[in-house]
C-alpha cells in the first residue's frame, strides 16, 4: 500500500460515531437559533445553563483518583502553566471530539493546523521560548 493510501486509510478511521455527526456553518446557525430559544424558554421556569471547565487543576484529580492511574497518566493532557505555577489538565474528550471531524476537507485542514502547531512549538522549543522541561520534551515527542 502506498504511503498516499496508508494516510487516506488512516483518515478514514476517524468517523462519528453512528448516530451523530458533526455540525459546521451554516448549519451550526440553525442549532445555535434553537439553542437560545430552548435557554429563553427554560429561564421562563428558572432554569439556566451549567458550564464545567473543560480544563482543571491536576491536584483534583491526583487527590480523588491517584496520580498513577491510568485516567491522569493515559488519557488527560498535563499543561505547566509558568505564569500561575499550576498544572491543568485539558480533558481528552475535547481533543477527541475535535479530532473527529474526520471527514474530507475539514480533517485535512485540521491535520494541517496541528501540524503547523507543532513545527511552530517545536521552533518555540529550540529558541528558548517554551522551557526545557522533561514534561514539555516529552510532550513534544508525543506530538511529533
Amino acid at each position: 500500500m502506498s504511503e498516499g493510501a496508508a494516510k487516506k486509510e488512516e483518515r478514514r478511521k476517524f468517523q462519528a460515531i453512528r448516530g451523530t455527526r458533526d455540525l459546521l456553518p451554516p448549519e451550526t446557525a440553525l442549532w445555535n437559533h434553537v439553542e437560545q430559544t430552548a435557554n429563553q424558554v427554560f429561564a421562563t421556569f428558572g432554569f439556566g445553563a451549567i458550564r464545567v471547565p473543560i480544563f482543571e487543576p491536576t491536584e483534583l484529580f491526583a487527590r480523588s483518583i491517584g496520580l498513577d492511574t491510568d485516567v491522569v497518566s493515559k488519557e488527560m493532557y498535563t499543561f505547566e502553566d509558568y505564569e500561575a505555577t499550576e498544572l491543568v489538565e485539558l480533558r481528552t474528550a475535547v481533543v477527541t471530539n475535535v479530532a473527529s471531524l474526520a471527514t474530507g476537507e475539514a480533517l485535512i485542514d485540521f491535520l494541517d493546523r496541528v501540524g503547523n502547531f507543532i513545527l511552530a512549538a517545536e521552533k518555540a522549543f529550540e529558541a528558548g521560548r517554551i522551557p526545557r522541561t522533561p514534561e514539555n520534551e516529552r510532550t513534544l515527542q508525543m506530538a511529533r
